[in-house]
């Protein structure tokens, strides 16, 4: 199936729920899964910061006895 979009189309909402369904779902799951607060990169530096210390306390441990 072709979808003829013209060259002044813009995403509003009226124009993504004319599109088919699946294009429909695809821009959802992008809208969904964006992270405009940096969430997701925060919470992974915090996981690398987290497993840093734990190393850096069973290193200390070790030292300790």
């Amino acid at each position: 199936m072709l979808i003829d979009i013209p060259d002044d189309w813009r995403p509003t909402p009226e124009n993504i729920n004319a599109l088919p369904q699946p294009v429909q779902d695809y821009i959802h799951k992008l809208v969904t899964h964006m992270d405009p607060a940096f969430t997701l990169q925060q919470n992974a530096a915090l996981q690398d910061r987290v497993a840093e210390l734990e190393a850096a306390l069973a290193l200390a441990k070790v030292f300790r006895r």
